[in-house]
């Protein structure tokens, strides 16, 4: 059923479940969804359109959780539906959408946008509405995550950032905001990266809530600030910069490439000025996670130290370069212009620091020769003490 590069025996399971699923119970379908997901299972595209086909012929008879459930399982699963093929399924999440619990709401609208798919417009305003109606049923990841979602539906949809800036716009957002957490003020402050500088005041005050917070946001939530700004143009105060940077260098060391690069592009475009040590961190992370980098997150991490002309070590410096030659086919002609610029500075900037060290070193060698006293310098000088 299109499971490629699994284990047999998961290869098995997902043959007989592909067999099972015209006859199988929405609950069981549901529960055999969700366990795919939880296990990171990637069955393929055939079994994922399979199973999606299966939910838009059942939908009108399944629970509100089975639906959510089965949807969001989807989305886990990496499956991306064409235009309009879960046309079904919105129409049946639309008759049921008060009838859904918050939790159930928010995982349907996190699975359109896992999948990059775009509901309709009475989809998307009905959500929205429910979102603002009975926002005090809400918890706040269950809220944050509806928001987020339908920011990350927003990227491609217009209708659905008009319901974005409604929802970041309402009074919910306000009781929404009593309640900050590391999570929820990261996938608030995406939302306002989306709607750009229209949301630069909102995003202001996020970053103000979330000063005090910093040591305990974690590498992708820190990242998640600091492109807002960068995309919203608002300057974050200089206390919550040096508490930012401080936070992330605490978090370097353990940061996955993509929240890497995103934390150094964006620090680039605000135009801080990291310490040398703080740079050192992030070089010290890139070089472990350069060779799994995507062509994107790779001219992120590039032109953002090209900009800080970032001394690092020749051979880092050097694979960048290799790479650099081998992804530029996937750039186009000013992108590969200015990440070569970026490099050509990386290197002359590590090819001075390299002459710099050797100059000291011979400054500290010369030192030395020049204050070192011969071999029998002492007893010289009493046999010219006795001669007086």
């Amino acid at each position: 059923g299109g499971g490629g590069g699994n284990s047999g025996g998961v290869a098995m399971l997902l043959a007989a479940a592909e067999r099972a699923l015209p006859s199988c119970s929405s609950q069981d379908m549901a529960n055999l969804a969700w366990g795919l997901a939880a296990l990171r299972v990637r069955p393929g595209t055939a079994w994922c359109a399979r199973l999606a086909l299966e939910l838009v012929r059942r939908a009108d008879g399944m629970s509100c959780a089975h639906a959510a459930t089965s949807l969001w399982a989807l989305g886990k699963l990496g499956f991306r539906p064409a235009a309009r093929q879960l046309r079904g399924v919105e129409r049946t999440l639309f008759q049921r959408l008060a009838q859904m619990r918050p939790r159930e709401l928010s995982a349907c609208a996190w699975a359109f946008a896992a999948m990059d798919y775009e509901p309709d417009e009475q989809w998307l305003e009905a959500f929205s509405d429910q979102c603002e109606e009975r926002a005090d049923e809400f918890s706040p990841q269950d809220w944050s995550v509806g928001v987020y979602s339908l920011a990350s539906i927003a990227e491609y949809s217009r209708d659905a950032k008009v319901y974005l800036e409604e929802l970041l716009t309402s009074k919910a957002l306000e009781q929404q905001l009593s309640r900050p957490t590391p999570s929820s003020l990261a996938m608030h402050a995406y939302a306002c990266g989306v709607m750009g500088p229209r949301a630069a005041r909102l995003l202001r005050r996020l970053l103000s809530t979330s000063r005090p917070l910093l040591p305990a946001f974690k590498g992708q939530e820190l990242s998640a600030l600091a492109c807002a700004a960068a995309r919203t143009s608002a300057h974050p105060p200089p206390e919550f910069v040096s508490a930012w940077l401080s936070a992330a260098a605490a978090r370097a060391p353990s940061m996955p490439g993509p929240v890497l690069c995103a934390c150094a592009w964006a620090a680039a475009k605000l135009r801080l000025q990291p310490t040398r040590a703080w740079q050192a961190a992030l070089a010290a992370r890139l070089a472990v996670v350069l060779p799994g980098l995507g062509t994107r997150e790779f001219a992120m991490v590039v032109w953002a130290l090209g900009e800080w002309a970032t001394p690092l070590p020749p051979p880092l410096v050097a694979d960048m370069g290799r790479r650099l030659y081998v992804c530029s086919k996937d750039y186009n002609r000013v992108v590969r212009r200015n990440l070569t610029w970026a490099v050509m500075k990386l290197k002359t900037k590590a090819r001075a620091e390299e002459r710099k060290r050797e100059r000291d070193t011979g400054s500290d060698a010369a030192g030395a020769g020049s204050t070192a006293r011969p071999r029998g310098f002492q007893a010289v000088r009493r046999g010219a003490a006795a001669a007086k």
